[in-house]
């Protein structure tokens, strides 16, 4: 998944405004491949790469030329998350699992943030109803494999209601995929 986390990152960066100089917060970044190349085209910004000990005993975070500008962090999303982020980016994370543990990984993520900080969840996000979507067919393995789903925006509404946040907008990526944007605040 490193080559299509690099392309999302380009995506990400073309389509969404992180704030100048923000800390972004790569929560469940896996190996931090999505954060090194989010880093690369914006080097005003500084990361953090949260995952678990095993996978971020792996990171790659150390392609990066600047060693002041990003850190690793071992945890569990479910529990804390670390503080202070500007923008905290969930990519393929929701879809991974039931609407309970969403929204505990969401309010973990609440309890760190700052007044102005965000929520960004990179999800694949379906039209109600029966409308054609290629993320309708994802959610069948998704079911079947992890009890994870994808979602429409009314019930990523939820989800971040439900965790103690407001859904602000849902917006397309640039690139390839079929991702969309769905950013949240606190309440």
């Amino acid at each position: 998944m490193g080559q299509w986390s690099q392309l999302e990152a380009r995506g990400f960066a073309q389509s969404y405004r992180v704030p100048p100089d923000g800390l972004v917060v790569d929560v469940g970044g896996g190996r931090g491949r999505f954060l090194v190349e989010l880093l690369r085209i914006r080097p005003d910004l500084r990361g953090i790469l949260l995952d678990q000990p095993i996978v971020v005993s792996n990171h790659d975070l150390g392609q990066l030329d600047d060693r002041d500008r990003w850190q690793a962090v071992s945890g569990d999303f479910f529990e804390s998350v670390p503080p202070d982020g500007d923008v905290y980016v969930l990519q393929y994370i929701l879809n991974d699992w039931p609407d309970d543990q969403c929204v505990r990984i969401l309010q973990s993520i609440r309890r760190s943030m700052k007044p102005e900080s965000r929520v960004v969840a990179l999800e694949c996000v379906v039209p109600p109803g029966n409308a054609p979507h290629a993320g309708k067919g994802i959610d069948l393995v998704l079911l079947a494999s992890f009890a994870g789903r994808v979602r429409t925006e009314a019930e990523f509404a939820e989800l971040f209601s439900a965790a103690g946040m407001r859904l602000t907008r849902v917006m397309e990526k640039t690139g390839p995929g079929f991702l969309s944007i769905v950013e949240g605040v606190s309440q």
